[in-house]
């Protein structure tokens, strides 16, 4: 018997929101970069998520594209160095690796699988290089990072199309009764895995909660890297924290909600040019907290 994980919003998350909190992240740290052209640095986000569409639509000979590949388009249309381009790739994996947490409870099954003798492999859909994602695993769980990963930008194979665990079937000799797989996706993870047989389970404690979705409601949200990070922070701290804790809806639910109102308070205190705001205890004392922590990041 093998038991599968799919690494990504499985075995661990990103600190952001979505996935595309990262290219927000990215269009932040470039933007006042002269090395790069100002359409690409005040653009990034939809140029970063535009390529990607672009190069998924020019695969012919397999069927994931690979984070070389994305960029190439990139730099194609802004006529980047070979320098240029491998710079921002290397900015996309430090992000990525500086900005991923485990899931405790997955964290947990595994290990526990493993202590009891069973074969633990990783799966995912990806086009993040191997190395960066077993740096990412690295960072979670040390112990760990030697454990067989099947990506699909290594392989050429991905989850959705049945493909890749058709791979795993062949590469570990097993029947598809013997590979018992764990994923967030209801379709690709479970889905597609049980029409061949596989035995899987749908991990649901990722899925972003209604409060969460209203952080960011729409594609044009998702570029604003303080709604990303907040979101994800809510939802880091709803996966960290014991289910039933008392302070779990202060976290995911107050907590976003005074953070966006003394966020506006000093820009708008700031708009007006005064230069002292009074948080009146004892009520103001955690408004006065949040405050603080705002003043010192920004």
């Amino acid at each position: 018997m093998i038991f599968s994980f799919d690494i990504f919003d499985t075995f661990f998350c990103r600190n952001t929101l979505t996935p595309k909190g990262i290219f927000a992240l990215m269009r932040q740290a470039i933007k006042r970069d002269p090395r790069y052209p100002v359409t690409l640095r005040l653009n990034f986000f939809d140029i970063r998520v535009s390529a990607e569409e672009e190069a998924r639509k020019s695969l012919t000979t397999h069927e994931e594209t690979t984070l070389e590949e994305i960029y190439q388009i990139i730099q194609n249309r802004y006529d980047l160095t070979d320098f240029a381009m491998r710079e921002l790739m290397a900015l996309e994996s430090k992000l990525e690796i500086e900005n991923v947490y485990g899931v405790n409870e997955i964290v947990f099954r595994v290990k526990h699988l493993l202590s009891s003798g069973q074969k633990v492999i990783f799966i995912s859909d990806m086009y993040l290089p191997i190395d960066t994602v077993r740096e990412m695993l690295h960072c979670v769980a040390p112990e760990l990072s030697d454990l067989p990963i099947y990506l699909s930008s290594e392989i050429g194979l991905r989850k959705s199309t049945g493909s890749l665990y058709k791979h795993i079937l062949a590469k570990e000799a097993i029947r598809p009764s013997e590979l018992r797989h764990v994923g967030d996706s209801y379709e690709y993870d479970f889905c597609v895995s049980t029409k061949l047989g596989i035995k899987a389970e749908c991990f649901k404690e990722t899925w972003l909660t209604e409060a969460e979705k209203t952080i960011i409601c729409d594609y044009a949200r998702e570029y604003d890297v303080t709604r990303q990070l907040v979101g994800g922070i809510v939802r880091k701290m709803r996966l960290h924290l014991l289910r039933g804790n008392r302070f779990t809806p202060m976290v995911y639910s107050f907590g976003p909600v005074l953070y966006g109102f003394v966020h506006d308070t000093l820009k708008r205190i700031l708009a007006s040019e005064k230069k002292r705001v009074y948080f009146i205890s004892r009520d103001g004392r955690p408004l006065k907290l949040v405050a603080d922590a705002i003043i010192a990041a920004h």
